[in-house]
């Protein structure tokens, strides 16, 4: 009995010890994705928001609400570092874009024809946090955003400003890497690069804020 008992002892402790090598083993083999590296890419899709003209000298003298709107694209860089299930990483975008809109006002704000504001490109650099779940990863991302806007009223060519203009951008999205190297994402950001000034006529000079949203898709490259 005493033998019986030390053999059942010994097969227990080694059945044991090989179940914690097997599962060891399983761990060091299935290790998931690894989202750390640079990656480039394109992106493209849709710009979309308001657009109005004021006066700095009377505050009531405003164009109407247009929509501004229109495609953008370009390229991505970026490099991810992962923790755990935790992805930092930064990302830099640089896209064009035909952003435009058209307000009209009354002949006291000095541009009946329309007010044209518009963006030839646009230009991010984020920060961004993101949970992987293996090979799909949501994420937010913020930081700083540029923009080239252009406003004109339609007849006056002296009511005239262009920029480059300085704001922030926040948004989320969810990447999937479908193979080890690509992978393609969605994403939302939202862009305020503030006012453009546009400084002869309509009252003593007038500014236009530019914000505007973008839903988008890319694809990336990862090295």
């Amino acid at each position: 009995m005493k033998k019986f008992l030390v053999t059942a002892t010994a097969l227990s402790g080694l059945m044991a010890f090989a179940g914690s090598a097997s599962a060891a083993d399983l761990v060091a083999v299935d290790s998931g994705y690894d989202w750390t590296g640079f990656y480039l890419g394109l992106q493209g899709g849709y710009g979309f928001g308001k657009n109005d003209w004021e006066s700095h000298v009377v505050p009531t003298a405003i164009s109407d609400d247009d929509n501004f709107e229109g495609f953008v694209g370009g390229a991505t860089a970026g490099a991810n570092y992962q923790i755990n299930s935790i992805v930092l990483g930064v990302e830099g975008d640089f896209s064009f874009s035909d952003l435009d809109a058209t307000s009209t006002t009354s002949t006291s704000f000095g541009c009946v024809g329309g007010c044209v504001t518009d963006m030839d490109w646009f230009a991010t650099v984020r920060g961004r946090v993101g949970f992987a779940i293996d090979r799909t990863m949501p994420f937010v991302t913020g930081g700083v955003a540029f923009g080239n806007a252009e406003a004109t009223a339609i007849g006056s060519p002296l009511t005239h400003g262009k920029d480059t203009l300085t704001g922030w951008a926040i948004g989320a999205g969810v990447e999937h890497a479908f193979t080890d190297n690509l992978s393609a994402k969605a994403e939302f950001l939202y862009v305020d690069l503030g006012n453009l000034e546009i400084p002869t006529s309509c009252g003593g000079g007038c500014f236009t804020d530019v914000k505007f949203s973008v839903a988008r898709v890319g694809l990336n490259y990862n090295f």
